[in-house]
Parts: structure tokens; sequence; C-alpha cells
């Protein structure tokens, strides 16, 4: 078995799997059938008796360790084309990506087959819609899995994520563990990268959800287009009878909707005229939102206590969600009130100050954009914001970043996670992005000292934003790990 941070499926479970009879149609070399019972593609985990996955990847090609896996004991290879100087078995297929992820399914006996499932994707929403999801199912009396940026849940069993969208084995462990906890529903973030990389394989969702499509992820995808054209793949994940739902109300989903479709149903939200789900504004306070819904005639008033337009977009599409698992809207009016904000998304720290604390993971621009403008009506008196970029990362968002950041009052550059680039160059190519002498620009390099002097300065009606990390307990400076959340920080700061 491999190692996993998910709840322990036991291998006595785990079926005989045929080659032969999974991919008829594939090529054989040395062997007439590959037979196994676990599988790897990581040569270095190898036990005795698994299949190794072949997996050609951005940086690495697994074809290259093949060797190394059968001197490890693997019973035979999957791969893309045939190795000569290995006298392995071998089962040769076009798209071993592909193929590991139906493996996976297969090895935990189709568990995805046995769940209502909702993928989400988008550049920012995803965490918060794939909260709203599960804690109205819970108020509803239903057991519902969630898999995200933050944890992964059975459905009664919680654990840190290690990654927004697990690989496909993984994956497929956690629809086995909550299949066998006797969950219903699992909602899902879904990341272009697992997109892409196609681990979702195997898995119908029974709806598909596009949030919003805007800068981000370009260091891995390359440009804008391509990874447009990544995050709409989900549609090929919707079951034939399945939804896919679509905002309306932004560019690239709109664009999204101009691409080819398969057999998905499409639907879409937001404030446009045409929207299926259409919502209006109601009243937006610190201490909430309240709008309306309108669907096929008939409209439901909602409050939640989550704060800004953004998070009535990612309420409205999960409760669109819910609508096409037949739930009542009408009933979920008394559920919404109850919401709680997924951690570290636009989430208070109170210890007595005279202003108010938010932190969140914000860290594109147009995420800074939708919180800071949400925020502006709001604030009484000034709107303080403190932001950085990562390192290693996209660098064509940081000047955008930058520009969006200039709707606070007063902007503190600072270090989100510099990882092995020059802290000061991150922050001046954030400031590049900012029109001189249109508000107070200050760059702190110390993250720590930052938020000191963001709180140090606020007073009376001031809205302090920490953004950038939101959640996360760790902050990377070269190739040191050190500990460091950002609540924490403000608390400690508070206290003096």
């Amino acid at each position: 078995m491999q190692e996993s941070n998910s709840p322990e499926v036991k291998e006595a479970n785990l079926p005989v799997i045929s080659l032969r009879r999974i991919f008829p149609d594939s090529r054989f070399a040395h062997c007439e059938d590959i037979k196994f019972t676990d599988l790897e593609a990581d040569s270095r985990k190898v036990q005795p008796g698994q299949l190794f996955i072949c997996l050609e990847g951005q940086q690495v090609d697994g074809h290259v360790f093949a060797k190394q896996s059968v001197e490890r004991g693997a019973c035979g290879l999957l791969v893309e084309h045939i190795l000569p100087e290995i006298s392995a078995p071998q089962c040769v297929v076009d798209n071993t990506r592909l193929c590991y992820g139906l493996l996976c399914q297969e090895l935990f006996d189709q568990p995805a087959s046995k769940l209502k499932i909702a993928g989400i994707t988008g550049t920012n929403g995803k965490t918060t819609t794939v909260y709203i999801v599960q804690q109205l199912l819970t108020m509803l009396g239903e057991q519902c899995g969630f898999l995200g940026t933050i944890q992964n849940s059975d459905g009664l069993h919680t654990f840190p994520a290690a990654m927004t969208t697990p690989a496909a084995y993984e994956l497929a462990r956690w629809m086995r563990k909550m299949v066998d906890q006797k969950t219903s529903f699992l909602a899902m973030e879904v990341s272009s990268h697992a997109l892409d990389q196609q681990r979702l394989a195997g898995v119908e969702l029974s709806v598909g959800v596009i949030m919003n499509i805007t800068h981000d992820h370009l260091d891995y995808h390359g440009d804008y287009t391509s990874y447009l054209v990544t995050k709409s793949r989900i549609q090929d994940l919707v079951s034939s009878i399945g939804l896919l739902l679509v905002n309306l109300d932004d560019a690239g989903c709109r664009q999204c909707l101009n691409l080819p479709k398969d057999h998905a149903r499409v639907k879409c939200f937001g404030t446009s005229q045409g929207a299926e789900f259409r919502f209006e504004l109601i009243d937006s306070k610190l201490s909430g939102t309240a709008f309306s819904l309108t669907i096929q005639g008939r409209s439901y008033n909602y409050f939640i206590p989550l704060i800004g337009k953004h998070n009535v977009y990612n309420t409205v599409a999960a409760l669109a969600i819910l609508h096409s698992w037949s739930f009542d809207l009408e009933e979920l009016q008394k559920y919404t009130t109850q919401l709680c904000p997924a951690p570290g998304r636009l989430e208070k720290v109170e210890a007595g100050q005279p202003f108010t604390v938010l932190i969140d993971y914000a860290h594109t621009p147009d995420a800074i954009d939708h919180i800071l403008t949400a925020l502006r009506p709001l604030t009484v008196n000034r709107l303080i914001c403190v932001l950085g970029a990562g390192g290693d990362r996209d660098r064509g968002k940081r000047t955008k970043m930058g520009s969006a950041g200039q709707l606070a009052d007063i902007l503190i550059i600072t270090s989100d996670n510099p990882r092995s680039e020059d802290p000061q160059v991150i922050m001046d190519e954030i400031a590049a992005g900012c029109a001189p002498d249109k508000n107070i620009i200050v760059k702190i390099q110390d993250r720590r000292e930052a938020i000191r002097q963001a709180c140090k300065i606020a007073q009376v009606g001031d809205i302090v934003v920490i953004a950038g990390k939101g959640h996360e307990s760790t902050q990377t400076i070269g190739n040191t790990v050190l500990q460091f959340n950002d609540r924490n920080v403000i608390l400690d700061v508070l206290s003096l």
C-alpha cells in the first residue's frame, strides 16, 4: 500500500486486477497479461508485486525509472512505449495518466460510482463553496465528504490536506473510505493541475462548477489560453445526465461557454440576464450579506454571515448544486444563516481591538480586487491591506496584485512565501503595479513586522486585511520552512 495522510483501507480488501481485462485493446510485451493487487507511480516506493506506472511529467519521465522499479520487485510496467532494454512484463497504452486514474478506481471497487460528486474549479472560491456545500448538507442531516486545499474528510473524520486535489490513488482511496463510512455526497475542489494531470480519470461528476477564470498558475500552464482550456476540461468529467454550472458574470467563464461542449447540461449563475440561478444583492454589512435568488420565476431571500459579493457567488453555486440534488431551496433559507467561513477566508480575528482585522487567502489579482471591493463600502475610516506574492511562482501577476491592492487607503507590501527568490525583488515587482502618489505604499520585508505595523497604525473604524496566506501555518524562506500563521501573529501583536 502507498503511504497516505488519509484513513487506512485494508490491503486485504484490494482485488486482483487483470490489465488484459481492463484494457483489452492494449499491447503486451514479455507476457500475455499482468495481474496485480496494488500499484505505484513513484519508483522509490515500489514494493514487490506492485504494478509500476510510468507517468510522463513536466520535469520527470517515469519511463526512465522503470528499471529501478523492476529491481525493487515490480510485477510489471504500464508504459506508453515498449522499453526494449527491460525484459519485465509490459502493458502499452496511449496515456498512462488516464489509465492510472482508471486503475485506481478499479483497485478500490469503483467508489466514485457510489457517490454523488460535485467538483468545483475556478481561480477563486473553490474552498468556500466546498465548505458551504458540506455545511448545508450536514445541517440537512446528510453525510458529506469533502476534499480541498485545507482539509479532507470522509464524512466522519477530517485530516489535513496535502494538496488541493489528491493524486489519483489517494483520491480513489478517500472515495473508498467515504463509501465504507456510508457517506453519500462528496464536494471537492478540482485544481487546474489536477485537470491537466488527469487525476480524476475514472470519476464522473453529477455536478461540475466553474466559479471564475482569472490570472493564476501561468508559471505552470504557460499562458492564459492554456489555463482557460484546462479549466474547461471539467466538463469532460460531468456525467451524461449531470449538470455543468458556469458563472455567467465572469469573462473567463463566458469564454468557456464558447468552447465545444460534450454531454453536460449547462446552466449559469450570476447577476446577468439569462442566468438560470440569478441573484441580486439586498444588503451588505460586516455582519453578513443578504441577497435574493430567482430560479424558474420564483424568488428566495437568503442571509449569510459571510462578507462580500464574492461570497454570494460561492453560496449561489452551492445552492445550485443542492438544488440539482433535489434539495428544497426554501428549506435552505434557514440554514444559510448558520454558515461559517472557511478557515482563513475573510476570517475575523478578535482580541478586543477597536478596529476590524480580517485574514484572507487571496493571492491573485482578482481575489484581492474582490475582497477590497467588498470591504470598501463597509469601511467607516480607512482600509489597510497587507499583501505579498509567492516566490518561484507566476511572476506575471505581481504588478496586477499591486494595482488591485491600491483599492486600500494604505497598502503594505511584504513577503508571502519567497522561497528561493529575493523577497525585495518580489516586493519591487508588486510595487511596480502601483500608481505613484495614489495611496500610501509601504514596503516591509518581514511579514511579522508588516502585520505589527498595520495593527499599530489602525484606528477606530479602520479595517485591516492581511492577505495571501489565510489558513497556512508555515512560511518558506529559501530552503527553510518556518512556523508562521497570520492569525497567531495578529493575536500576538494585539496582545502587546
